[in-house]
């Protein structure tokens, strides 16, 4: 409620700063004596003078009049006309006061727009802002000496607004626009630019690190788009369109891998995934919001008459010169429509081993097993744990011309020229089931399947790296020995995954230390018993207060980026025999490790040695093995 009157607040500031700026108060004396009376005369007053008189005739004190003198006969300041019989009247202290009063307001606004932009919790600084700058600008008002004044206007208007540029700073993520002095001035949040028909003008304040970014649709015209969209719904309104474009190249610029939107009783939710974290950003208004909703879904052709069931769909575009994927899976619930816009970006995401954390024996193990003619590769690991990435990289290492690559996903993450790519299109038919039939005959040496999601195609996976193809799927499982329990879940016969499967790569993704703020200590015995550290005696290190150690390299998160921990199973004859004979988890991990598996605790306890992750990240991501 208190932010809420901001207009009235400001007009109420504004009668007192006029009421009190009498010329009793403003045409005070600047020798800092206390005015009883103020009386004026005509002609001079006899008696002796202060020393205060003396000096002011010297020049070494400005005065509201020409001349004045004080008789100290009486305790009355006595103001007499000088040489023109006219007042000087003190506009440099006036002018002052009200440049201190117009700061003082744009600050105030300037806390509120940005606090808002960027969902923080700011209630408690306006009000520090507004009750210290209040005081100082009455306060210098009343004051006679308008130097001193000029110190309280300095300090009650700068000092507040400085610490709450130091507190929002470090509450803001690594990609978020720094506030600073000059943004008293200028505003640093710039309004939605016009949109052309195919090519759109994003907000220079939503890219960082560019002056201009620029979006544009591939495939079907955006006029058609729109067409298409306002013959179905009439509630899209062109400003729809450019506030979907400002969110996405938001979320482009903050290095975003998804972009959440949920509906609510009374607004609509948006949501940014980080470096593994959500990032709330300002939310948007019950109508501006479903817009929204609506042009990401025409973008993806999906019914947006249509708000209860389950739909995916997905639409690329080129920005500044890279070319995105957005897969969208839109969710009817309980309070509206929700849409999760997962964002792909081949140029970084299809990348080497080495560029995703792999070490040097790993990376050669792996590319031992992908390296044979034949067989089942499965890359597993939780949603968003870079399963699909790690696989595109081994498709890179087989991709040397002399392969027919064939990949059928749901949908193409990544486009590659080299390779053949099925997308599966359930409305037409076209199923991972119909799909994987139809490339046995293909004559394929290397297939990519996005996902094994049912039984079928598990069994037809195994059925094709028996029969000479080299398979690589992804798998929803918690580490490589998981996998297979995963697999005979699914019913696929013991027999049938012995045969087929080479090797289990198992990952997750764990958030990068800054380098440049990262703290070091000494972990006392019991943190190193928990992590089985016995005969660990280095540093290790964590992420810094930010409000006593403030980072401008990753804005005072203390993390900069994400890297993998990788698990490899190389299945060898023993567990092959093993997993004929059902035998246990225990049994399998004893054996691969006896042959120099690496799991993802060994592996994780690395990036933690080597400072690269701290062990409370080490420990969220690694169960107690």
């Amino acid at each position: 409620m208190f932010i809420s009157r901001f207009p009235r607040v400001a007009l109420s500031g504004l009668a007192v700063l006029v009421i009190s700026a009498t010329p009793a108060a403003l045409l005070a004396q600047a020798d800092g004596s206390t005015t009883a009376s103020l009386k004026l005369q005509p002609a001079t007053v006899s008696g002796s003078k202060t020393s205060n008189a003396k000096r002011r005739k010297q020049g070494k004190f400005p005065s509201v009049f020409k001349s004045d003198e004080v008789d100290n006969s009486d305790t009355r300041v006595v103001a007499v006309r000088g040489e023109n019989e006219r007042f000087a009247f003190t506009w440099i202290k006036f002018s002052l006061i009200l440049i201190a009063y117009f700061v003082w307001l744009r600050e105030l606004r300037l806390c509120v727009d940005d606090g808002r932009n960027l969902n923080l919790k700011f209630g408690s600084w306006y009000r520090k802002l507004f009750v210290i700058g209040l005081v100082g600008i009455l306060v210098a008002i009343m004051v006679p000496a308008y130097l001193l004044g000029v110190c309280i206007l300095g300090v009650s208007c700068g000092i507040p607004f400085w610490r709450y540029m130091y507190w929002r700073n470090a509450q803001v993520n690594d990609h978020s626009p720094r506030l600073e002095w000059k943004h008293l001035f200028a505003s640093p949040f710039i309004p939605f630019h016009s949109v052309p028909d195919a090519q759109f003008e994003l907000p220079s304040s939503l890219s960082i690190g560019a002056s201009v970014a620029k979006i544009a649709l591939v495939g079907k015209s955006f006029s058609e788009r729109v067409t298409e969209a306002t013959s179905q719904d009439s509630g899209i309104a062109p400003s729809g369109f450019q506030l979907a474009l400002a969110v996405m190249g938001h979320a482009i610029a903050m290095r975003a891998t998804d972009l959440h939107i949920g509906t609510k009783d009374d607004q609509v939710i948006l949501r940014l995934r980080i470096d593994g974290e959500l990032v709330p950003m300002e939310p948007l208004s019950i109508a501006s919001g479903l817009s929204v909703i609506n042009v990401f879904k025409v973008l993806s052709d999906l019914n947006i008459a249509d708000k209860r069931r389950a739909q995916d769909g997905s639409f690329r575009a080129d920005v500044d010169g890279r070319r995105l994927c957005f897969r969208i899976s839109s969710q009817g619930t309980n309070t509206g429509e929700k849409l999760s816009i997962r964002i792909l970006d081949p140029a970084a995401n299809f990348a080497t081993f080495p560029a995703l954390g792999l070490t040097t024996q790993l990376e050669s193990r792996l590319e031992a097993i992908l390296s044979r003619s034949n067989g089942l590769t499965l890359f597993v690991g939780a949603t968003g744990a870079g399963k699909s990435t790690t696989a595109y990289a081994g498709l890179r290492f087989l991709d040397t011309g002399d392969r027919n690559i064939i990949t059928i996903e749901d949908p193409i993450e990544y486009s590659i020229p080299t390779i053949d790519q099925i997308e599966v299109k359930t409305r037409s038919g076209q199923t991972f089931k119909s799909g994987l039939r139809s490339l046995l005959r293909q004559d394929a040496d290397v297939v990519l399947i996005g996902e094994i999601r049912d039984e079928e195609t598990a069994k037809i996976a195994c059925q094709a790296a028996t029969t000479g193809q080299l398979v690589l799927s992804t798998l929803h499982a918690t580490d490589s020995i998981t996998a297979i329990f995963r697999m005979l879940d699914l019913g696929v016969d013991p027999y049938n995954i012995a045969a087929a499967l080479r090797g289990v790569v198992s990952q997750q993704l764990v958030r990068r230390l800054c380098t440049k703020c990262r703290t070091p200590y000494t972990p006392d015995a019991e943190e190193l018993q928990k992590l089985a550290l016995i005969n660990f005696h280095g540093p290790l290190y964590h992420k810094p207060d930010p409000l006593t150690n403030p980072c401008a390299h990753c804005n005072s998160r203390g993390i900069l980026g994400r890297t993998g921990i990788f698990e490899l199973l190389d299945v060898t004859h023993t567990i092959r025999d093993l997993i004929r004979d059902r035998a246990n988890a225990n049994a399998i991990t004893s054996v691969a490790r006896e042959g120099g598996m690496t799991t993802l605790w060994d592996d994780g306890l690395r990036l933690v040695r080597d400072g690269i992750i701290s062990s409370q990240e080490f420990l969220r991501v690694v169960d107690e093995l």
